[in-house]
């Protein structure tokens, strides 16, 4: 099936790139043992101006291409989530003057990044509640997608179905600086 072969080519394409992310200085916290509300709080607060930049660029090329692709935008859950915790979030910077995607396949590697980071939502959850318990604020990480629980498998056949094989490759490139991106945003955000 051309989506299960797509998923496994921008997998392996975007590895390291995606790896930078997960093992981010900021981020890592999320899934060690010894994870406290102070450490959750401001990975939260590093990730707030990062989604919030990744929601708006997806909205922007799914509008330009006309992809209609659902998308409900959890930064907002997120900062609700920095609130409950007495965290205030930081203002995100205004996107950059930044071009449009060059073109579909594009827009669906930067959607790849924002609908991945579903599945690792559910895995820090999981593990954030294991530490925390109910003390800790989970609205963005535990958000239901309106999808449903089958959205992985829904949005691999929406992109092969959007996205011939000859443009895989800018798919994975798109994703690879999506994720550039998102590191590096990472890496700017206010200390906690």
């Amino acid at each position: 099936m051309e989506a299960d072969e797509l998923a496994r080519f921008l997998k392996r394409y975007t590895r390291q790139a995606h790896h930078r992310v997960d093992q981010h200085p900021r981020l890592k916290p999320l899934m060690q043992a010894e994870l406290d509300l102070a450490d959750y709080g401001r990975a939260l607060a590093a990730l707030y101006p990062a989604v919030n930049w990744l929601e708006h660029w997806v909205a922007k090329a799914l509008e330009a291409f006309e992809l209609a692709y659902p998308l409900v935008p959890r930064g907002p859950l997120l900062a609700a989530d920095l609130i409950a915790l007495g965290l205030a979030p930081a203002p995100t910077p205004p996107p950059q003057a930044e071009a449009m995607p060059a073109s579909k396949a594009c827009a669906l590697g930067a959607l790849y990044v924002l609908e991945g980071s579903r599945l690792g939502g559910d895995m820090i959850a999981h593990h954030v509640h294991q530490r925390l318990g109910n003390d800790a604020p989970m609205g963005f990480f535990t958000a239901p997608h309106p999808l449903g629980d089958g959205f992985w498998q829904a949005f691999w056949r929406f992109a092969a179905a959007e996205c011939p094989p000859r443009e895989w490759a800018s798919m994975g490139n798109a994703a690879q600086q999506t994720f550039e991106t998102f590191n590096a945003m990472l890496s700017l955000a206010p200390r906690g």
